[in-house]
C-alpha cells in the first residue's frame, strides 16, 4: 500500500507541475502541424441521436510538445443510440466539432507531452522520475532515479518535466549533468 501512495504521489506531482509551469529544456521534436484547427461545430436538430453504429474521431493536443494524436473508435455503448446532449454530457472532456448521426468528431488539449516521449521530471520526494504518456491523458512510471544533488535551475527544469526522444537520450541529459554516473 505504501508503494502505490508512493508512485500515487509522484504521479500527481508530476501532473501538477506539467499543468502549471510550460518550460523544457530538452530538445524534443515539435510538430508545427499540431496546432488547434478552429471550431467548426455543426448544429444539429434538436431530438436526433447518433445511431448505434456512430463512429468517434478524437485528436489529442499535447501543448507540452505540440504534437497531437488522432483515434477513431466506436461510440461508448452507454452513448450508442442517445440523443445528441446526452453524447456531449458524455465526452464532457471534449471539445465537441461534429456531429452527426453516424460521426462524431471531437478534440482535447491535455497539458502532458505526447506518447512519443520519455519524461524526465521530479517527485515530491525528491527523486529523478522517468515515465512516458501510455493513456493519453496521464504518464505511466518507467524508472527511479536516485539523483544527486542539483541547483536551482535544474531542480526547476525538472518540476517542469523534460521530454525526451528516448530512454537513453534522457539517461544521457542526466549523466551530462551530473545527476547520475
Amino acid at each position: 500500500m505504501k508503494e502505490y501512495r508512493k508512485t500515487a504521489g509522484i504521479l500527481a506531482v508530476m501532473l501538477a507541475a506539467f499543468a502549471l509551469l510550460g518550460i523544457t529544456g530538452a530538445k524534443a521534436p515539435v510538430d508545427e502541424a499540431g496546432v488547434m484547427p478552429e471550431n467548426t461545430a455543426v448544429p444539429v436538430a434538436e431530438g436526433q441521436s447518433i445511431s448505434e453504429d456512430a463512429k468517434v474521431y478524437q485528436t489529442m493536443y499535447f501543448t507540452r510538445c505540440s504534437h497531437s494524436v488522432s483515434r477513431r473508435t466506436n461510440a461508448a455503448e452507454q452513448v450508442q443510440g442517445a440523443a445528441f446532449d446526452d453524447v456531449r454530457a458524455y465526452y464532457d472532456q471534449w471539445t465537441i466539432l461534429t456531429l452527426t448521426e453516424d460521426r462524431v468528431e471531437m478534440e482535447r488539449q491535455i497539458a502532458l507531452f505526447c506518447p512519443m516521449h520519455k519524461v524526465l521530471s521530479l517527485s515530491e520526494a525528491g527523486q529523478v522520475v522517468l515515465s512516458e504518456n501510455r493513456y493519453g491523458d496521464g504518464m505511466a512510471l518507467l524508472k527511479i532515479y536516485d539523483a544527486a544533488d542539483m541547483d536551482e535551475r535544474t531542480r526547476e527544469m525538472l518540476i517542469a518535466g523534460l521530454g525526451f526522444d528516448s530512454e537513453e537520450d534522457a539517461k544521457r541529459w542526466l549523466e551530462e549533468n551530473g545527476l547520475i554516473q
